[in-house]
């Protein structure tokens, strides 16, 4: 992996990626970004595509894909919503 540039976060979390890179990369203006956590100090940026599977819209896991009222969410995720909404005893 080849590190082509650094970056600053702005004070409303924003990060400007140059026109010279976004050809390179050919980002077009308005692209969506995937990021990616790998560690606390490293992250990934990928060209968002269109899913070829579904996808939990709250943890990205395409195991299990329940779809709720257009929500895509994994039988974990589903459980643990269940679990929260359970009143204690």
């Amino acid at each position: 992996m080849k590190r082509i540039g650094i970056f600053t976060i702005d004070d409303l979390g924003r990060v400007s990626i140059s026109n010279e890179l976004r050809s390179m990369l050919d980002w077009k203006v308005g692209a969506k970004l995937c990021v990616y956590h790998v560690d606390n100090q490293t992250a990934l940026l990928q060209l968002a595509t269109e899913p070829t599977t579904d996808e939990c819209d709250l943890c990205g896991s395409d195991v299990g894909i329940l779809e709720i009222k257009g929500y895509k969410i994994c039988r974990s995720c589903s459980e643990k919503i269940i679990q929260l909404s359970v009143p204690k005893l």
